[in-house]
């Protein structure tokens, strides 16, 4: 009787979608529990909201958040389906759920205010930085996070992205792309298919002594070991925090780590706190893929983010003027905390020399110096021989390196076209000055996942673009920062 008063709560057509979502995260088989939850629900919605709108609001609002519960929690599930559970269980540990979250990014965003309140004031930093409790309460905040089944897909994103570009086809993808596009840009194509032919044959013998080579990876803010099990990867995995008692990952301040010339050896101390030890040097250049993942979005200001970029930058390959300049550690440090790992921002004084290159600069270099192991064709189009296939190849496989971020929804909503996320628009266009290229946006369950492909630069010591780029921000749309109307928006 009190389900027939009640029927009306529930609009039909509501009822049914609730139905269906609930009927997906249970067993094959579960329609009759799917259905119970849909009629507790309604009377749930009767007895806490006013009739009107807002009730089929505020129904499938909850309706959502259980079958979120019931999907992340199989011991909740399995308690339903025996009938030890009701929906009120389910909510309640959605709302637990939802309190231990927020009791997490409070923490982390609490360290973060700790220690630049600290830095800011020229107050004790040294008892900031060694505050045991604190480090602890982040260790665990950042460990929690890096549990979730949603972050470790943004792992499992970036692990299957490095390996399909280092020993799979996506560096083949890349090369023939790169073939079309300069056939094309000379109103030529007479010879592509022929030259595309020659690299594919070339990337199959260059692809069988690149597999023997792990690909060198370097987690940032890694907190654990969570591309442990990757194979062909040789990670090293830091952070300011690691996990207590945690055997492979060092601590490290990634925006304090010294950048020392090619070929030198990283630097690992001793460290009664880490069993991995401290690492205070890496070489330029040394790593294949550098990924960050929730690393940027928890650091406190715009221009904090953009030290990091331009950190893993120095990192990557090709090692450029700028970077060879830029070596060693920067200066000036403002301390934050990342979702993984602590880190340090910093503000280097003598930028006013450097210089960069743009992606159009790479193309015209590309184009003369292949021009040596190709046949001009009639139109003007190339068809490259085997020796500037492999040295086109070889570039994209030893001379490239990967850039990999995994954010947060709150970097930028989630959009239907990549023209609505304005932010993560900024994002891409202040990074590629940093020395990138874009190469892919994909969303995630619960996160933003952008790769980008390092580029090479010009020598030249007078172009500002690369110093003006390190002072620009990443700014994100749930802080309501500004966007940087200084960088020119491109159609992608």
């Amino acid at each position: 009787v009190a389900m027939s008063s009640t029927q009306a709560c529930m609009p039909a057509g509501l009822a049914a979608h609730l139905r269906c979502t609930f009927a997906s995260v249970l067993p094959p088989g579960s329609v009759e529990h799917a259905s119970r939850l849909v009629d507790e629900l309604t009377v749930l919605a009767a007895s806490s909201v006013p009739p009107g709108s807002e009730r089929a609001a505020w129904a499938h609002f909850q309706g959502q958040r259980a079958a979120k519960s019931l999907l992340h929690n199989q011991a909740l599930q399995t308690a339903f389906l025996a009938g030890d559970k009701t929906l009120a269980d389910v909510l309640a540990e959605a709302d637990a759920r939802s309190a231990g979250s927020e009791k997490i990014f409070k923490v982390i965003t609490g360290r973060h205010q700790q220690l630049r309140d600290a830095t800011a004031s020229d107050g004790d930093v040294a008892s900031a930085w060694s505050d045991e409790s604190a480090l602890r309460n982040y260790a665990k905040a950042a460990t929690e996070i890096g549990s979730r089944s949603w972050v470790q897909r943004g792992i499992t994103w970036c692990s299957q992205l490095a390996r399909d570009h280092f020993h799979g086809e996506g560096a083949l993808r890349l090369a023939l792309k790169q073939v079309a596009r300069e056939a094309y840009s000379i109103g030529g194509v007479e010879g592509v298919s022929s030259s595309k032919t020659i690299i594919r044959e070339t990337h199959k013998s260059l692809l069988a002594q690149r597999v023997q080579r792990p690909i060198k990876l370097i987690d940032v803010g890694s907190c654990g070991s969570y591309f442990v099990g990757s194979d062909g990867l040789d990670v090293t995995a830091l952070d300011l925090q690691p996990q207590a008692g945690h055997p492979s990952v060092l601590q490290c301040d990634f925006l304090e780590l010294e950048i020392t010339p090619k070929g030198t050896l990283p630097h690992i101390e001793p460290s009664d706190a880490c069993i991995a030890g401290s690492l205070r040097s890496l070489a330029t250049g040394s790593f294949d893929v550098v990924v960050m993942s929730l690393v940027l979005s928890y650091l406190p200001l715009p221009t904090q983010r953009t030290a990091m970029v331009a950190q893993a930058r120095r990192l990557l390959r090709p090692i450029d003027r700028y970077n060879a300049e830029r070596a060693g550690p920067a200066r000036h440090a403002t301390v934050s905390v990342s979702a993984h790992g602590i880190s340090v921002a910093t503000e280097d004084e003598d930028t006013s020399k450097v210089s960069c290159g743009t992606v159009e600069d790479e193309e015209q270099q590309r184009l003369s110096a292949h021009q040596g192991g190709a046949t001009v064709l009639a139109g003007g189009a190339e068809m490259l021989d085997g020796a500037a296939a492999a040295e086109l190849l070889g570039e994209f496989l030893d001379e490239r390196g990967l850039l990999l971020v995994v954010e947060t929804m709150s970097v930028d909503r989630r959009a239907r076209t990549w023209k609505q996320q304005e932010y993560l628009q900024n994002w891409v266009d202040v990074i590629e000055e940093l020395g990138f290229r874009f190469l892919r946006h994909q969303i995630l369950s619960r996160s933003h996942a952008l790769a980008f492909l390092t580029t090479k630069l010009a020598e030249t010591a007078s172009h500002p673009t690369r110093c003006k780029a390190e002072q620009r921000g990443l700014p994100m749309r749930s802080r309501n920062e500004p966007l940087d109307t200084s960088v020119q928006m491109k159609l992608r």
